[in-house]
């Protein structure tokens, strides 16, 4: 099992426990955590089987995690 699988199976029983537990605030924040976990893992499978992107391509992806107000 990778660190990624680790910290989604981590991050999706936290979500569990908040969500029965905790705070409507906790369970936002707990699946704010999971979906960054979920989404980590995936460009990290992603990449390591793309070839090597040009610095356009990094900066068109780079732009989509930081979108203009």
């Amino acid at each position: 099992m990778s660190v990624d699988d680790k910290k989604v199976r981590v991050a999706r029983s936290r979500l569990g426990t908040v969500t029965r537990f905790g705070t409507p605030d906790e369970a936002v924040d707990a699946r704010r955590v999971l979906a960054e976990a979920k989404i980590a893992r995936y460009v990290r499978e992603v990449l390591a089987t793309a070839p090597e992107l040009s610095e356009d391509q990094l900066d068109r992806l780079s732009a989509l995690l930081h979108p203009a107000d």
